[in-house]
C-alpha cells in the first residue's frame, strides 16, 4: 500500500508538470515571437535613420567642397591607389623620368674578321657531324 501511494504522487507530479509544460510554451513562444518582430522593427528604423544620416553627410560634403573640384568617392583613403595614377598632381610633378634625347656619337672601331660560320649553332652541327658516331636528329620520329 505505501507504494501506491509514492507511485500515485509520482503520477500526479508528472501530470502537474506535463500541465503546466503545456500550458507555459505557447505563451513562451509567443513572447519570442514578439521580441524577434520587436528586434525586427527596431533595426529597420536603424536602417533607415543611418541611410538619410549618410545622405545628409553626402550633401553636407557636396555643399564644403569646391565647385571646381569633383566629387571624391570616401572610400579613396581606404584603398591602395595605382602607381600609374598621376592625375591628381600639380604640374610641377614630374613623376616619370625625363628620357634623354642624345645625338649619336662616332662609329666604333672595326671588329675582327669572322671565320666564315654564320653563327654558333652551325659550327656545333659542323662539329657533330664530324664525329664517327653521332647523328644530327632532323626530324621528329
Amino acid at each position: 500500500m505505501r507504494e501506491e501511494v509514492v507511485v500515485g504522487i509520482a503520477s500526479a507530479c508528472s501530470t502537474t508538470a506535463l500541465v503546466t509544460c503545456l500550458l507555459v510554451l505557447p505563451s513562451l513562444v509567443s513572447l519570442i515571437n514578439d521580441l524577434h518582430d520587436e528586434v525586427i522593427t527596431g533595426l529597420q528604423i536603424f536602417r533607415v535613420e543611418t541611410d538619410s544620416a549618410w545622405t545628409d553627410i553626402m550633401h553636407i560634403q557636396k555643399a564644403v567642397s569646391a565647385p571646381s573640384k569633383p566629387r571624391e568617392n570616401p572610400f579613396n583613403g581606404v584603398f591602395r591607389q595605382k602607381r600609374q595614377e598621376f592625375k591628381g598632381l600639380p604640374d610641377y610633378c614630374q613623376c616619370e623620368p625625363v628620357k634623354p634625347v642624345c645625338p649619336p656619337g662616332p662609329p666604333g672601331p672595326p671588329g675582327q674578321t669572322g671565320n666564315g660560320r654564320s653563327s654558333i649553332l652551325s659550327s656545333t652541327r659542323h662539329e657533330l657531324r664530324e664525329m664517327p658516331n653521332w647523328r644530327i636528329r632532323t626530324s621528329r620520329p
